[in-house]
């Protein structure tokens, strides 16, 4: 590098050192956070020198490189909390901060808290009625159970919020580890954007119990699951009757121990409540252990979802477990209204799409299902007979048309067996698919009331 004056000598020198800096920042800033979990309880509670401080101005901050214990905060109407230090929570403590005001902001910290198992226990509790909160831009690291909780978990005795949480927005964040990072049982109206969540025990988002207007978008799910116990859910996001007037867009999930997205049930006391009006489009999603995305209705009762659409979304080496009767894209039953556009599906270990009716008989259970315009590229297990690139069953009012569905061999996984494999439909249009490279039957078309029509079939360019 030539030198030729003062500042070039200083922009040489900053260049120079660099690497340096930043190695010494990012270690200062780890073995903050490895000595917060570890000796939080030992730490003087700084509650209420906080409190003092929001009492007198509304706003407080912690100082840089510093950490502060603070169990149960009550942040209140107007208030802010900031800075560059750490906020540590004691192992006896539920929570570091209780959101319980209208127009609360948290910015700019890391939350680093003593490492304690089981809930609830969260560094930002968002409580009844709380309205109006932006947690941005902050840096979550620890081992307890949620980084941001709300109501209970109603499977441990929890309740739902009489007046939920509402109009909470979560952005620019980043999670490393905790069970569930976000646990928003009965909190309504969020938007969760542009946060990086990695190296979760179970689900990264899980939503529960809530009126819906939820918009996550432009994250990063990054090694979702642990992958131990396998009877829990391990997924990106995962929804029970929770997705009312939802959108899933523009996210990047790679390795889950789970699904990516599992979006499912409805309100056991009221049937007009469950995951209805869903947006699930523009992601991108890799290497997930079973399905990539899973739709369905209350599968006891058959009381259905509806109104979802999935577009534009590219699936890709998923369904690690190899388990062929999965599908990257799976509507297991009781759903209605369902569009699959535009998708690309290709190299994952079991079928591309499966929309199905629980019973398996055409029962109207799942009606009105649209399938156009997706390539299914190289989807199956080689040692499985029944690996499908479409395969539909019981479905009332099927329109599948301007669908690939077969093998690229000069890609992984050609093992695709059947490109459209449909049975027991009932009032369905399947016509203009290409079907290139099945190894047993290009398309197979049973059922009632149908049009087959105008599919190309073709081994032109296969081995």
């Amino acid at each position: 590098m030539k030198i030729q004056n003062l500042s070039s000598l200083i922009h040489y020198v900053q260049w120079l050192y660099r690497p340096l800096f930043i190695f010494i920042v990012t270690t200062l800033s780890l073995f903050t956070s490895l000595v917060a979990q570890s000796q939080c309880d030992t730490l003087p509670d700084q509650s209420a020198y906080l409190r003092s401080i929001l009492d007198a101005q509304k706003v407080a901050s912690i100082p840089a490189g510093e950490t502060w214990r603070v169990d149960q905060l009550e942040l209140k109407d107007d208030e802010s909390l900031f800075g560059l230090g750490t906020i540590c929570k004691a192992s006896s403590s539920e929570y570091a901060l209780k959101v319980t005001g209208n127009n609360v902001q948290i910015k700019d910290l890391t939350f680093a808290p003593q490492t304690v198992s089981g809930q609830p226990n969260c560094d930002i509790h968002l409580a009844e009625g709380s309205q109006h909160v932006k947690i941005e831009s902050n840096h979550f690291v620890g081992q307890t159970y949620s980084a941001v909780c709300a109501a209970v978990d109603s499977a441990v005795g929890g309740q739902p919020y009489f007046i939920p949480a509402s109009n909470i927005i979560i952005q620019s964040n980043t999670f490393d580890g905790y069970v569930r990072p976000l646990f928003l049982h009965s909190v309504s109206n969020i938007t969760i954007s542009n946060n990086i969540i990695s190296r979760t025990l179970r689900d990264a988002i899980r939503l529960r119990e809530n009126n819906g207007y939820v918009i996550i978008s432009n994250n990063q799910f990054i090694d979702i699951g642990n992958g131990v116990n396998v009877t829990d859910t391990q997924d990106a996001i995962d929804s029970f009757w929770s997705g009312q007037k939802l959108v899933i867009s523009d996210n990047i999930v790679k390795t889950t121990e789970g699904v990516g997205f599992d979006i499912k049930g409805v309100d056991p006391d009221n049937i007009q409540i469950g995951s209805r009006s869903v947006i699930i489009a523009n992601n991108l999603i890799s290497e997930t252990r079973f399905s990539a995305i899973v739709l369905h209705g209350d599968l006891d009762t058959d009381a259905g979802n509806y109104s979802v659409i999935l577009d534009a979304n590219i699936i890709e080496d998923s369904v690690r477990s190899a388990s062929y009767a999965d599908a990257a894209i799976w509507a297991k039953g009781s759903i209605k209204h369902l569009t699959i556009s535009n998708n690309q599906l290709r190299s994952n270990l079991a079928r591309g799409i499966t929309v199905q009716t629980r019973s398996g008989e055409s029962d109207g259970s799942v009606s009105d299902v649209h399938i156009n315009g997706n390539i299914v590229i190289n989807n199956g297990v080689g040692s499985a007979p029944s690996s499908i690139g479409i395969y539909l069953q019981g479905v009332q009012g099927a329109i599948v048309t301007g669908n690939t569905a077969g093998n690229d061999p000069t890609l992984s996984n050609a093992t695709t067996r059947f490109g459209i494999y449909a049975t027991k439909l009932t009032d369905g249009i399947v016509k203009n698919n290409l079907l290139t490279c099945n190894s047993n039957t290009q398309i197979s078309i049973t059922g009632t009331n149908l049009i087959v029509s105008d599919n190309l079939q073709t081994n032109a360019s296969c081995p």
